[in-house]
């Protein structure tokens, strides 16, 4: 990106020179060095060839010739000795040496004499004869005779204004002509040579006559309308027609439209002196402003480029249209020394309205929207939309004034309008002083708008004040200066963000680098860490899995089966059941919060805590609810300040009576509800505490008060008891249904004459089924208990449990609390 920045300053300076290079070129243009121009051309001349078809057409726009032949237009503004149509001062008819571009009519009207080169002659040797306090003027009408308006000297009246505007301000608005004129004398001592007159400034087109004869125009007259913008204006003084030692009268038909000015700095002189002044002129009062206009374009195609590298700095793309915009603008100043207006072929109302008046109304335009941009500030959308708005509505009014009259009646208020516009950039200026991020970018652009400030208010006392017209605008050079100033603090901006953006990018290198070497030692650390953490885990879940008794046992009366499927390799669910060799006393489903190993050490905790509270309950005839509160308080004291807590259900199991049926006591710690089918009723239906004791808690929750009361029924053969962990009901389908207690009540209604296991076995098939493949969220555990005849109990392998249990007499003693 630094290369870049200096191929950008490499481009500027090198358009720069080519604008330059360009002013000189244009010089050497109107010196007559260019293959459009004869031998001794004066300044360009737009729309050359229509100006003398219509100085030789009876119904001329520009206004009839006088003279007998209708004397000849002379170079067209030209140098000594251009004679395009020569006939003799006294009005007699040119004869054959008169010819057009003849040689000797060259000699005759003061051309080059034999053996002069070039254009310049030898070094002029005679001082100017100064008109500028010779100048008479009278108003005249289109079609009128230029020498019968000469002859009636009592229709001219002095001109002692010859500022700025001083032809607008004797006629107002409206759109005549006025004829303006000087005597002089031309001494003998300046026969044999060529001779020319110069004025600094015209405004708005003219025709030049000396002594009555046409010797060039500047601009066309209506309706075709082409000024003759900034540029002076260069005619000859053919010999041929000077009268030496008398009276001679150089004479101006000038067509006055808007702020028409005719400059009093006006002398005729020897011909190289008029060229080097008009050189002199026209380059401080027009082609200065090529080489502005190429410092403006090649910057706004740098900071274009600057954009498109970084697009998040719109600073960079208001800066560069607001300058594309000025170098547009600019071209008004200078267009009237390079052929723009024959190329283009544009009428001067339209090439103002699209290039000074629309130029200056879209710079105003960007230069409110670089200032947010370069504050770092985000414009509200209202009032961008407004700005917006009313651009266009001015661009329109521009475009459709029907005169150009009206157009500049309407321009005040539209340079009132972009004062406002400018008020409010001037005004974000100033608030942004209250921040401390952007006083600094505040201040340049305060010390930005100082030179165009100070050059503007310059410029208005020079022009409308002291009302100078042959002097540059001012404006200009402040407006260059602020957009230098912008180019240097913007091209200094981007420099050092790029080489913040490439050390950054460098360090980040270096650092990713470094990161990635320490991530692949890291992950293999973490790969040799989770290696050992999974069997760790592996062990803890063998180690859990042993530490539980059998799942499939058979005891007298009794069949049991028991699933239990943890989430990960270990379980927050806990099952056990309590027995005395081949009666079964009791059995319990317990499920800790949480899933992991947390869970899995509390369910190792809590085991010998419930064994050892049912047996000790169960010899000292406790009551189921009396065991649970024993279980509470004793996990409460064991895990400390463990967040884990428990839900389960405790059932304690009576004998078989004489009629093999069992009496069932058991108490819910906020477990879900078991199940229950009856064979007699044929019926499934939920243990539920139906008794007046409130019924609330969980195990494991400290400070909290709890209360599990105890409920009681009698299994008969053939009856099932269902127990479950919500893991079984809240499994869910892809649609996000759960399994459902629904479910469960189904499918141990349909199987129930099914043997315990055929039963847990349908029932996880059809949660399967359910599920289809949905990864599963929680643990599931089951434990199904059916009542059959204890005859038909028959001892075998399967029943010897593999695991000794704790006998609850070794277990250490407990306080009397537990009682």
């Amino acid at each position: 990106m630094k290369r870049k920045l200096y191929f950008s300053v490499f481009i500027l300076v090198i358009f720069s020179l080519f604008c330059l290079s360009s002013c000189k070129r244009s010089e050497d243009f109107s010196r007559g060095n260019s293959p459009a121009y004869n031998q001794s051309s004066g300044p360009y001349i737009p729309y050359r060839d229509q100006a003398t078809q219509a100085v030789n057409a009876e119904n001329s726009p520009y206004g009839k010739m006088s003279g007998a032949g209708q004397a000849g237009m002379y170079g067209q503004s030209g140098g000594a000795g251009q004679a395009s149509f020569a006939g003799n001062a006294g009005g007699q008819p040119g004869g054959p040496s008169g010819l057009p571009g003849s040689p000797s009519a060259a000699s005759k009207f003061g051309g080059p004499p034999p053996g002069h080169q070039g254009h310049f002659g030898p070094p002029p040797t005679v001082p100017r004869i100064d008109l500028s306090k010779r100048l008479y003027w009278c108003q005249i009408d289109d079609d009128e005779d230029v020498n019968q308006v000469l002859s009636s000297p009592d229709r001219f009246k002095k001109l002692t204004d010859t500022k700025n505007m001083n032809l607008y301000r004797l006629l107002g608005k409206t759109e005549s002509c006025v004829l303006v004129k000087a005597d002089f004398v031309v001494p003998e001592s300046y026969r044999g040579r060529a001779l020319g007159c110069l004025v600094s400034y015209i405004h708005f087109a003219d025709m030049a006559y000396v002594n009555g004869s046409l010797v060039g125009r500047s601009g066309v007259f209506a309706p075709v309308n082409i000024g003759s913008f900034y540029v002076s204006h260069q005619y000859p003084v053919p010999e041929g027609l000077i009268n030496y030692g008398g009276k001679n009268t150089v004479c101006f038909k000038i067509y006055c439209r808007g702020k028409s000015s005719f400059s009093g700095k006006m002398f005729v002189g020897e011909m190289k002196d008029v060229t080097e002044a008009k050189h002199v002129i026209d380059f401080w009062n027009s082609l200065v402003y090529i080489f502005f206009a190429g410092i403006l374009f090649a910057a706004s195609i740098i900071f274009a480029i600057f954009f498109i590298a970084r697009r998040e700095k719109k600073e960079y793309l208001s800066f560069s249209l607001m300058n594309f915009f000025t170098a547009i603008f600019v071209s008004f100043l200078y267009s009237g020394s390079l052929p723009v207006h024959e190329f283009l072929r544009l009428p001067y109302d339209l090439f103002l309205r699209l290039f000074l008046c629309n130029g200056a109304l879209i710079i105003v335009y960007f230069y409110v929207g670089f200032h947010f941009n370069y504050l770092g500030l985000k414009e509200r959308l209202i009032s961008k939309v407004l700005r917006t708005i009313i651009l266009v509505v001015k661009i329109a009014v521009v475009m459709l004034s029907p005169s150009y009259t009206i157009l500049m009646k309407i321009c005040p208020l539209l340079l009132f309008i972009c004062a406002l516009e400018l008020l409010y950039a001037f005004s974000i200026v100033l608030l942004s002083f209250r921040s401390k991020v952007r006083i600094k970018n505040a201040m340049f652009l305060l010390y930005g708008i100082i030179p165009l400030f100070m050059s503007l208010l310059l410029d208005f006392i020079l022009r409308y004040e002291i009302r100078l017209v042959s002097i540059p605008i001012v404006t200009m050079f402040g407006w260059v200066i602020e957009i230098m100033l912008f180019v240097i603090v913007l091209a200094v901006r981007f420099e050092r963000l790029t080489r913040a953006n490439e050390y950054l990018t460098n360090q980040l290198q270096k650092e990713v680098e470094i990161q990635t070497k320490n991530l692949t030692i890291a992950n293999e650390n973490l790969a040799k860490e989770i290696y050992r953490a999974n069997q760790d885990l592996e062990m803890a879940s063998i180690v859990q899995r042993k530490y539980f008794p059998s799942p499939n046992r058979k005891f007298k009366g009794w069949d049991m089966s028991i699933t239990y499927n943890p989430l990960s390799n270990v379980s927050g669910d806990l099952y056990d059941y309590y027995y005395n060799e081949e009666i079964l006393k009791g059995f319990s489903l317990f499920d800790v919060s949480g899933h992991g190993l947390s869970a899995s050490l509390v369910t190792m905790l809590a085991k010998n805590i419930i064994a050892f509270s049912f047996d000790r309950g169960l010899k000292r005839k406790h009551s189921v609810s009396d065991m649970l509160m024993s279980i509470n308080d004793r996990i409460n004291r064991e895990k400390g300040n463990i967040d884990n807590y428990l839900t389960g259900l405790l059932f304690k199991i009576s004998e078989p009576d004489e009629n093999d049926d069992c009496s069932i006591q058991f108490a819910n710690a906020g477990h879900p509800h078991p199940v229950f089918y009856s064979k007699k009723r044929n019926s499934v239906e939920e243990l539920k505490y139906s008794g007046n004791q409130k019924h609330y808690g969980a195990i494991g929750l400290l400070g909290i008060d709890v209360s599990f009361p105890e409920s009681s029924f009698t299994a008969e053969n053939g009856d099932i008891i269902l127990l479950y962990t919500d893991g079984l009901t809240e499994s869910m389908n892809e649609n996000m249904e759960a399994f459902g207690i629904e479910r469960v009540e189904a499918v141990l209604a349909k199987y129930a004459d099914l043997s315990a296991a055929k039963i847990l076995e349908n029932l996880l098939f059809e949660l399967e089924k359910f599920t289809d493949g949905v990864p599963k969220t929680d643990d599931v555990s089951v434990v199904i208990l059916k009542k059959e005849d204890s005859s038909s109990y028959q001892e075998n392998e399967e029943n010897l449990d593999t695991l000794e249990y704790l006998d609850a007499e070794e277990l250490e003693p407990v306080d009397e609390k537990d009682n």
